[in-house]
């Protein structure tokens, strides 16, 4: 640390208090021939008085002439800061945030990380040669780019080829790491240099708490060196077949963020790309600080996996402008139809019309793949080889298998429900509240004679209605239904009602959950409570509710995954396998088992389309960076940028210093640092000159009245 003094006048200020002392001296002697010529009949008292008040004038002289020092310094303008000077001959760790917010586009067509770069070599050139210096880089997880060296040549090696991630920022624990650096380092003089965009995002974690107090922190600023902030990034690609056209069609729904506080955006452009081609487009409207989505289809004509990317209009921040999927339609939908009351009598069972619908004919020409099980053989079965299930007339699912539930809807899956005489209220309002967003009442039986419920259909009320019409909608019309459960909703819950009775009352229950959906029918779906499944309309009704809300398997299973997070759980048997995954560079890794058997693959390091591929022979080799001939593409999985990094939001001073709380903190703009006409950045002491300069007139008023 020093005091910088920027002014001429601090010079001045010295001269004029020294000025009267030196006159004093050479006064000195003359004075004392004017005080021994003074009238020698002067009172004793007097003499006295004289003495006492001598050392008071010289007392008070010397005051005066700190008073005139001050204020000159008070001129001068002098700081109180941090720079190269605070660190000669000692020990400096840089942090530099190479986290994927630093590609934003700086002024002069750069990227900020390329500012940063160039303004740390220069740091690194301004270091005294006795100094030593490391490099650490601040995206998650913090790493050490340069260990301790003194050699200044050696940044070269590490900056110069140097790019930024596409991973989030973690500035506690590289600043943690900054830190336990220097711990053991014996120099007096330490400090750090961060060279950050100041994004909110990086600055939390519990790791600021912990920081050393004694090592001072520079903060390089660089958010202003920014061509514009960013405006927008896409957050999520959801892709789903589908079913219910009866055709292949791919259904891609995108979310963007809109980050102004007060621009809406009317005309974002939407774009899917596909097999190297665009397939289609649209727009987004959203509003400030609000986020929007946008579904968007096209056909498919070839068989197995379908990849691509999707892509919205540019910004400063290009990386975050586009996500990329990949999926694999499935060939027919499989359903797993849960019977809560078998019967011997195979049409006496509560699946045995469901069955018949799903898949008349047993052809698969319903593209429609049902499964039926008991209650005791559920937990034998694995949920995410389905993408429906159904419940018919389940008095209790066995223990702890609502949670599996809740977690395969939260996935992507569909779960409909239907009731009946094996339903228990109590069981049902109690263990799938989280499920459903209602209780049941109670049941509601027609009398012997009185007219049954029947459904209100309208064909424009749910695009599952929509075919619905002439002969088919006056046969749905007919339908008697004897037995039904009134249900009642609970608290803040979200649910919508596709279809009802004549009286209003619910006939369906639709409830979206997580990527998934819920469907209750409050009657049966067999012939026990109405005649549904023997008119000719209930095949179609059926099938045409499980395809519009059916995903596909592999919605539910394709791994998507955030830069830099390891994949471990490959949803497939690996037994005597070896993996292999391509990379979207074209970089071929081979895995090996890890600790719990299964092989750990970590470079997801940049975003793209990854291809796994296995192969029967432990001893298959890559030649030269090329997959073995022998090797089968297994699977797909993408890896795109977390959106947190996206938000442009920066933290502010106050916040830094809160969170430094007891630290020496200086913060100073990359602009500042770059203009020698600037003056250095740090803390003021004119007004603490100025306020020493008022308390020296306040002793000396002081000391005057005493006399």
């Amino acid at each position: 640390m020093g005091l910088n003094f920027l002014s001429p006048l601090f010079l001045f200020g010295l001269i004029g208090a020294a000025l009267p002392i030196l006159v004093h001296l050479l006064t000195r002697r003359q004075k004392k021939k004017i005080v021994f010529s003074a009238v020698y009949l002067l009172k004793k008292s007097q003499k006295r008085s004289v003495k006492r008040s001598k050392p008071n004038r010289i007392f008070l002289m010397l005051l005066r002439c700190l008073a005139l020092a001050l204020f000159c310094m008070a001129l001068a303008q002098p700081i109180f800061s941090f720079d190269e000077a605070s660190v000669s001959g000692g020990t400096t760790v840089f942090v530099l945030d190479d986290s994927f917010s630093m590609r934003t586009q700086a002024k002069d067509e750069e990227s900020l990380y390329r500012s940063a770069v160039e303004i740390l070599q220069n740091q690194i050139d301004k270091l005294p040669s006795d100094s030593e210096y490391a490099i650490v880089l601040a995206s998650s997880p913090p790493r050490i780019l340069q260990a301790m060296t003194n050699d200044k040549s050696a940044r070269k090696k590490f900056l110069q080829a140097s790019s930024p991630s596409y991973l989030s920022t973690d500035i506690g624990l590289a600043l943690q790491n900054a830190f336990d650096l220097l711990k053991d380092d014996s120099k007096q003089s330490k400090g750090i240099v961060l060279l950050t965009d100041l994004d909110m995002n990086g600055w939390t974690g519990d790791e600021f708490s912990e920081l050393a107090p004694n090592v001072p922190i520079q903060i390089i600023d660089l958010s202003e060196q920014a061509r514009d902030r960013n405006h927008s990034a896409l957050i999520d690609v959801a892709v789903s077949q589908e079913f219910l056209t009866g055709s292949r069609i791919i259904r891609v729904k995108s979310s963007a963020l809109n980050y102004s506080v007060s621009r809406e955006l009317n005309d974002l452009k939407l774009e899917v790309f596909s097999d190297g081609q665009k397939q289609t487009e649209g727009v987004f409207k959203i509003a400030p600080r609000a986020e929007g989505q946008r579904e968007l289809t096209f056909p498919i004509f070839k068989s197995g996996w379908v990849t691509g990317r999707v892509e919205i209009g540019s910004d400063a921040l290009e990386a975050d402008n586009r996500r990329y999927f990949a999926y694999k339609p499935d060939q027919s939908l499989q359903v797993l139809v849960v019977d809560g009351d078998p019967r011997t009598v195979q049409h006496e069972s509560e699946s045995f019309y469901v069955e018949r619908a799903l898949d008349p004919f047993s052809s698969g020409a319903s593209q429609i793949s049902p499964t039926i099980s008991t209650l005791a053989e559920l937990p034998q079965k694995n949920l995410l080889d389905y993408s429906v299930i159904i419940l018919c007339n389940v008095r209790e699912l066995p223990f702890g298998f609502e949670a599996e539930l809740e977690q395969f809807v939260m996935q992507g899956g569909t779960l409909f429900a239907s009731l009946g005489d094996q339903t228990d209220p109590k069981y049902f309002n109690e263990s799938l509240g989280n499920l459903f967003p209602l209780q049941l009442d109670r049941l509601l039986k027609v009398k012997i004679g009185a007219e049954p419920f029947k459904l209100n259909i309208d064909s424009d009320s749910h695009k599952v209605m929509a075919i619905f019409k002439g002969q088919a909608l006056r046969e749905m019309q007919s339908i008697r239904f004897n037995s039904i459960y009134t249900i009642s909703p609970r608290p803040e819950r979200e649910f919508s009602t596709p279809l009802t009775f004549t009286d209003g009352k619910p006939a369906l229950i639709e409830t979206p959950l997580g990527r998934g959906k819920t469907f209750l029918f409050v009657s049966t779906l067999d012939r026990d409570w109405n005649d549904f499944p023997i008119q000719p309309t209930f095949l179609p009704w059926l099938q045409r509710w499980l395809k519009y809300s059916a995903l596909g398997l592999d919605a539910m299973t394709q791994q998507n995954l955030l830069a830099g997070e390891m994949l471990s759980d490959w949803k497939i048997d690996l037994s005597d396998k070896t993996v292999w995954v391509k990379k979207p560079t074209g970089k071929v890794v081979q895995l090996s088992a890890g600790e719990k058997g299964a092989p750990q693959f970590t470079e997801t390091d940049e975003p793209g389309i990854y291809q796994m591929y296995l192969t029967s022979s432990e001893q298959a080799v890559a030649s030269k960076g090329r997959l073995p001939v022998d090797a089968e593409l297994a699977g797909v999985f993408t890896v795109n940028l977390d959106p947190v990094e996206s938000d442009p939001r920066k933290i502010s001073p106050k916040e830094i210093f809160r969170l430094l709380k007891g630290r020496v903190v200086d913060i100073v703009s990359a602009d500042q640092l770059a203009s020698p006409q600037t003056p250095q950045s740090g803390t003021p002491l004119t007004v603490p000159f100025l306020m020493a300069m008022a308390g020296i007139f306040l002793v000396e008023g002081f000391i005057l009245r005493s006399e």
